[in-house]
């Protein structure tokens, strides 16, 4: 599903404005960008834990080449669903 598609859905379900709908969405990702950049995990009860780890540097090797390669210190962001959604999902056909 695409954002304006989510959108489409809550504004319906909701009966709330599209362009309010649309802020509300926005509002919510920066504020997971802006607890994840802070370092904070981000726990919505129901979806799940947003988490920022830190990968350290770590050797690796070019595919193309085969040269072996450093690659610095990086960030991921690691999703972890709730219990509740996996539930949800779990019974889907």
């Amino acid at each position: 599903m695409l954002k304006s598609e989510l959108v489409e859905y809550i504004s319906f379900i909701t009966k709330i404005r599209k362009p309010d709908v649309k802020m509300m969405i926005e509002s919510i990702i920066e504020g997971i960008e802006f607890s994840l950049k802070k370092e904070r995990k981000v726990s919505i009860t129901g979806l799940g834990v947003f988490e920022l780890i830190k990968k350290p540097p770590a050797k690796r090797r070019n595919p193309k080449t085969g040269e072996a390669v450093m690659v610095g210190e990086r960030n991921r962001i690691k999703f972890v669903p709730s219990g509740k959604l996996i539930d949800k999902l779990i019974d889907i056909k």
